[in-house]
C-alpha cells in the first residue's frame, strides 16, 4: 500500500509541474533546468533498470522523447502480460505453457502472515475457476450481429417494445433503445432537485446485509426495494476470459441495508429489476455509469431511468481527482481498498474481503450524493441549476446503447494508428489478417482477444515477418496458450504477407486512411509505385502517356528555349547534386 501512495503522490507531483507557456518560462532559469535535467535522468536510469530487469530490449536513454514513450507503453504491456499469465498459471486455467512460477510464495501460509502475503493471495483467490458462461441457460451469442434487446416486458413504459423494432437504410432490422423516448421526456422530480439533510450512513457492521443467490432471496429483495426512493449501484464484471464480458455482481444499497446479488447465477431472473430500475420516482446513484449502462443491457436486460452519476458531479465541481475513492474520502474520510481491482469477480464462494470491499462501493455512495447536491447548490445560479445539469448529463449516459463488435476491413487501423508504426504492404498484411484471425477465433472461443493475442505481440509480430515458426514465439514473452496451439495458422498468414507486393496490393492502396504511411520492407526491392519492370504481366505499350495523343501534345506542352549560359549553370548544379 505503500508503494501505490508513493506513486501516486509522484503522480500528483508530476502534475503540479508548469506545462506549456509557464513551462517554457521557467525553462529559462538555468537552475530550474538543472534540477528537473537531473531527475529526468534518474527517473529514465530507473526505468532503463526496470526494462532490463524484465528482459525487455531496447536503450531508453539513448531514444527520443516519442520512442522513450513507446518503450514505456510496450514495457509496461510485456510486464502486464506476464503477471496475468501468472495468474492463470497459479489459477490452474492452463498449464505448461512455456513459463514457469514458483509456487512457493503462495504456499500455504501461517496464522501470523504479513499484509503483503494477504495481498498475494487476493491475486490468485480464485484458484480453479469454471467458466461461469458454460451454465449461462441464454448462450453467449459473438456472432457480428446488431444487438437485440433482452426485454420481454417494458414497465413503466411510454412506447410498447414491438415499436421499438426499427428498419435500417440496407433494410436490415434493428432494436433502438428501448426506453429512447421515457428518457427524452423524462423530468427531473422536483423533491431529488432539493437539498435535504445529509443522513450520514451506519458503519457496515451495524447495517443490514443480504447476500442475494437464488430466486427467493430475490423476490424478497425487490418487495424491500418498492418502498425506497433512492438506491445506490454498482457492478463488477470480468472480461478477460469472455468476448463480449460478463457482469459477475451486483451491488445496491438503500439507507438502511446493502444487497450483494450475483449476477452469475441469477443472470436471466434479474429483469424483474427493470420494475425499479425503470421508475422515473426512484433516483438511482451511480459512480461513472458509462460501463455499467450497456453491461445491465447486454447481460441482465435492465435499463435505467432517473440517474444521478456521482462522476459527471464530480467533472462539473471541477475536482482534482474523480474517482470514487476520492470522493469517499473527501465527503466520508474513508480510504478505499483498492488492491481488490486485479480480483477475480467469477470466484466463488466470494471472499469476506472481496464482500467487504464491494460492499464499500455502494454503502456510502448516497451520502456522497446528499453532500456533492449541497455543493452543487451552492454554485448554482438562477440561470443555472448545476443538480439538474448533473440529471440531464446522467440521462444521456442512460440512453447509451450496448452495441456488439462488428469487425470491419478496417477495424485493425485504430491499433495501428495509436501504434504510431510505420508499416509497409507486406506488414499491413500481416495485421489486417492476425487482427481478424485473432477476433475469429476469440468469437469461437469466447474469450477476449488480448487473451489470444496481446496487441502488442500482435504488432512485434507484424513488424518483424519471422521467416520460421519458432521466429514467431520468439516475438512473444510469454507465449500465450492459444498462439502455440494455432501457431501453423500464423505462420501461413506471415508466409502469405511475406509474398505481398506492390503489383498485387491494390485493394490495400485504396484505404486512403493509412496509404500515406505506407513504407518498403527491407527486404524488398527499392520500386517506385509506377514501376512496372518487375510486373509478371507484359505491359507492352497500354500504360497512358501524352505521346500516345500528339493533339493533346500539342495543346499542353509549352516548350522552353534556354541560353547557353543557362544550360551550362544547369550542368553545374547537376554536377553538384
Amino acid at each position: 500500500m505503500s508503494d501505490f501512495k508513493t506513486v501516486i503522490e509522484g503522480t500528483r507531483a508530476s502534475n503540479n509541474l508548469p506545462s506549456g507557456v509557464n513551462w517554457n518560462f521557467y525553462n529559462s532559469y538555468p537552475k530550474f533546468k538543472k534540477a528537473v535535467s537531473s531527475r529526468q535522468n534518474h527517473v529514465l536510469k530507473l526505468i532503463s533498470s526496470l526494462l532490463k530487469n524484465q528482459k525487455i530490449p531496447g536503450n531508453i536513454r539513448g531514444k527520443d522523447a516519442d520512442h522513450q514513450f513507446e518503450l514505456v507503453e510496450e514495457g509496461n504491456d510485456t510486464i502486464l502480460d506476464r503477471v496475468t499469465h501468472n495468474i492463470d498459471t497459479l489459477n490452474g486455467s492452463f498449464k505448461n505453457v512455456g513459463i514457469s512460477v514458483t509456487p512457493k510464495a503462495f504456499a500455504s501460509e501461517s496464522t501470523d502472515n504479513t499484509q503483503a502475503a494477504n495481498k498475494k493471495r487476493i491475486l490468485v483467490h480464485g484458484r480453479n475457476i469454471e467458466r461461469p458462461q458454460i451454465k449461462f441457460k441464454i448462450k453467449v451469442d459473438n456472432r457480428p450481429v446488431p444487438f437485440k434487446p433482452l426485454l420481454t416486458s417494458k414497465p413503466n413504459s411510454k412506447v410498447p417494445l414491438d415499436l421499438c423494432l426499427e428498419t435500417n437504410e440496407d433494410g436490415i432490422m434493428f432494436y433502438k433503445h428501448p426506453y429512447q423516448l421515457e428518457l427524452e421526456e423524462f423530468k427531473v422530480p422536483v423533491e431529488h432537485l432539493k437539498v435535504s439533510t445529509a443522513i450520514k450512513p451506519a458503519s457496515l457492521e451495524d447495517t443490514k446485509f443480504v447476500e442475494v443467490y437464488t430466486e427467493e432471496q430475490l423476490n424478497l429483495m425487490v418487495s424491500d426495494l418498492l418502498t425506497v426512493k433512492e438506491l445506490a449501484i454498482d457492478l463488477e464484471a470480468h472480461s478477460y476470459r469472455t468476448y463480449q464480458g460478463f457482469t459477475c455482481l451486483m451491488q445496491i444499497s438503500t439507507r438502511n441495508a446493502d444487497y450483494i446479488i450475483d449476477t452469475l447465477h441469477l443472470r436471466d431472473k434479474l429483469h424483474v429489476l427493470n420494475e425499479i430500475f425503470t421508475n422515473p420516482a426512484v433516483v438511482k446513484v451511480f459512480h461513472g455509469a458509462d460501463s455499467d449502462i450497456p453491461w445491465l443491457q447486454r447481460d441482465l436486460g435492465l435499463y435505467i431511468v432517473n440517474m444521478f452519476d456521482t462522476y459527471q458531479a464530480a467533472k462539473i465541481l471541477n475536482f482534482s481527482r474523480k474517482g470514487l475513492e476520492f470522493l469517499l474520502k473527501h465527503y466520508c474520510n474513508v480510504d478505499a481498498d483498492k488492491k481488490f481491482q486485479l480480483y477475480d469477480w467469477r470466484t466463488r464462494p466470494l471472499s469476506t474481503e472481496a464482500i467487504y470491499y464491494a460492499r464499500c462501493d455502494t454503502h456510502y455512495l448516497l451520502y456522497v450524493y446528499d453532500m456533492i447536491k449541497k455543493d452543487l447548490m451552492a454554485m448554482s445560479t438562477n440561470q443555472c441549476n448545476y443538480i439538474e445539469l448533473v440529471f440531464q448529463r446522467s440521462t444521456d449516459v442512460c440512453k447509451l446503447r450496448y452495441e456488439v463488435n462488428i469487425l470491419g476491413d478496417d477495424s485493425h487501423l485504430s491499433m495501428y494508428k495509436r501504434s504510431k508504426k510505420m508499416f509497409d504492404i507486406q506488414q499491413m498484411y500481416a495485421l489486417k489478417h492476425i487482427y481478424a484471425w485473432r477476433d475469429k477465433l476469440a468469437r469461437e472461443l469466447d474469450e477476449s482477444p488480448g487473451y489470444i493475442l496481446p496487441n502488442h505481440m500482435l504488432l512485434k509480430i507484424s513488424e518483424m515477418l519471422p521467416k520460421e515458426s519458432h521466429g514467431i514465439l520468439a516475438c512473444c514473452s510469454p507465449v500465450p496458450p492459444l498462439v502455440r496451439q494455432c501457431l501453423h495458422e500464423i505462420h501461413y498468414i506471415v508466409k502469405k504477407a511475406r509474398e505481398q507486393t506492390f503489383e498485387n496490393a491494390e485493394k490495400l492502396n485504396e484505404d486512403k486512411s493509412f496509404s500515406q504511411d505506407v513504407i518498403k520492407h527491407i527486404d524488398v526491392d527499392m520500386i517506385s509505385l509506377h514501376d512496372y519492370s518487375k510486373s509478371k504481366e507484359a505491359v507492352g505499350d497500354s500504360l497512358p502517356t501524352l505521346l500516345n495523343d500528339l493533339n493533346k501534345l500539342d495543346d499542353e506542352i509549352e516548350i522552353v528555349y534556354f541560353t547557353p549560359q543557362e544550360i551550362t549553370i544547369f550542368q553545374v548544379l547537376s554536377d553538384i547534386f
